[in-house]
């Protein structure tokens, strides 16, 4: 006979009591685009989306890059502004004047169509939709601050634009029974007691 066994996939998560929200809230101005990541690699899609945006003829737009990057990796496109490495502190920063988070657009690269990054749920913490090109499998099938699909410079504009409306703060409660690692442990240890009794 055949014995099936009990599973539970126990997605990633963040701790959110030391996570505040993006400091002030200070959106405006160009629509802008930020993309954290130590450095470039391959399955980030980094290349995809200045390819794309190098492409567009959209000037209301700028693509902040956070981590190991600079303009001969990509591009010196003005519309591209590279940060560095940046300590902790300074991250939020930035993040407060973002209307879009960008996660990875090429994780086929690594025969990958699923993830669960941290990144994501650094984005949505701090209150920011995210758009990237993966099933994130912590996250509802449908849930409305995470778009997957394939990275175009003017839909990651008009995305940005809808949501530029949305409070930080109802981004983020949306999210937290998701991200955080106090939800997403409690819910393993409930399965576990379940499968006891």
């Amino acid at each position: 006979p055949t014995i099936t066994k009990a599973g539970y996939v126990s997605p990633n998560g963040i701790d959110l009591k030391h996570k505040n929200l993006a400091q002030k809230d200070t959106r405006g101005g160009p629509i802008k685009l930020t993309c954290i990541c130590s450095k470039p690699y391959p399955w980030q899609g980094i290349d995809l989306i200045v390819k794309s945006l190098i492409k567009s003829d959209l000037q209301d737009i700028e693509l902040h890059l956070i981590g190991d990057m600079s303009a001969k990796d990509f591009s010196d496109d003005r519309r591209i502004i590279y940060h560095g490495l940046l300590p902790p502190n300074e991250i939020p920063k930035i993040l407060a004047q973002s209307d879009l988070g960008l996660g990875s657009f090429a994780l086929y690269r690594k025969d990958m169509r699923e993830a669960c990054t941290l990144k994501v749920r650094e984005y949505l913490c701090y209150g920011l939709p995210v758009y990237a090109n993966h099933v994130d499998s912590g996250l509802p099938p449908v849930f409305p601050f995470f778009v997957n699909q394939e990275f175009d410079t003017q839909k990651a504009y008009v995305i940005a634009k809808e949501f530029r409306g949305v409070s930080r703060q109802e981004i983020r409660k949306s999210a937290e029974e998701h991200i955080d690692k106090e939800f997403v442990t409690k819910r393993l240890a409930n399965w576990v007691v379940d499968q006891l009794t």
